[in-house]
């Protein structure tokens, strides 16, 4: 082959959407050492045993294929997301709001097509008794409450136990993920980001550079975000959970979104990489 046919054979330019498992860290240098630092700091904190425990997935073990997001069906869920954080389930007092009026409001003053943040859920102290406040907007969803309802819980695990404070800048990230430390992962990391189900019927497992968000986000669409870690920092976070729970292929995995499932699949084969290169040298 000629100088000028290697030239033009170097550059083809890869397909983003050719099939590939690449193995790439899915974040930045600052928020890897800010995600393993604070992995180490829940696994001090709360045991090793605690991340190798339950990894609370969709159906009926948490709620029923019935759910209509009556008040009793949303106690018996939050009950139920407790034992599985390691929480007393009589320690917490639930308290319900509706923030429907609210939203229709605010919709009017701003477009979500680039995204938007709003409070679904409140933890408080008063008078020495712990309390959640859940948006009752929120619980036609049994999957994005109960994301909503983990995050509250891990405040009460961080605050309420004395463990962190509410004045440290990174303190909703760590609350996120402590969630995903105790079991909840697959819940926060779907959840992260929301599309609006009117444009949103179908799911599909991105492939090469491609993105659910850069698939749906090309268009008129709408969709929000929910927690304070966004896609890939829960994927790395993912990634350092296995390796906590000495998995490399967990089945638990199947019940991610495609997109989280892809980029999680990556961190793996990433951190395999990582763990290889010191052979090869």
């Amino acid at each position: 082959m000629s100088g000028g046919e290697e030239r033009i054979e170097s550059g083809v330019e890869r397909r983003p959407w050719e099939r590939r498992t690449d193995a790439t860290c899915p974040v930045d240098p600052q928020r890897k050492a800010w995600i393993e630092s604070k992995m180490i700091w829940l696994r001090d904190q709360f045991g090793v045993e605690a991340a190798r425990g339950q990894i609370a997935l969709p159906g009926r073990a948490l709620y029923p294929a019935d759910y209509q997001g009556t008040p009793e069906q949303i106690t018996d869920l939050i009950d139920r997301i407790e034992r599985v954080m390691g929480i007393d389930p009589d320690r917490l007092t639930l308290e319900l709001f509706d923030s429907t009026a609210e939203k229709a409001a605010n919709a009017k003053k701003l477009s979500s097509r680039a995204g938007t943040r709003h409070a679904v859920g409140h933890y408080r102290v008063r008078d020495g008794r712990e309390y959640i406040e859940v948006d009752l907007a929120e619980a036609g969803d049994p999957a994005v409450l109960t994301a909503i309802v983990a995050h509250e819980i891990a405040h009460a695990r961080l605050l309420g136990e004395k463990r962190y404070s509410a004045k440290n800048e990174d303190n909703e990230r760590l609350t996120d993920l402590t969630s995903l430390f105790l079991g909840m992962g697959v819940f926060a990391a779907n959840a992260s980001i929301r599309f609006k189900k009117k444009v949103h019927g179908w799911s599909v497992e991105p492939l090469g550079d491609l993105s659910e968000r850069m698939l749906m986000g090309q268009g008129d669409f709408e969709y929000s975000h929910l927690g304070y870690l966004e896609e890939p920092d829960y994927d790395y976070a993912l990634g350092c959970l296995c390796g906590l729970r000495r998995e490399t292929d967990p089945a638990w995995a199947t019940a991610l979104d495609p997109s989280v499932r892809v980029m999680l699949r990556r961190t793996l084969a990433f951190f395999k990489a990582a763990a290889e290169a010191p052979r090869r040298t």
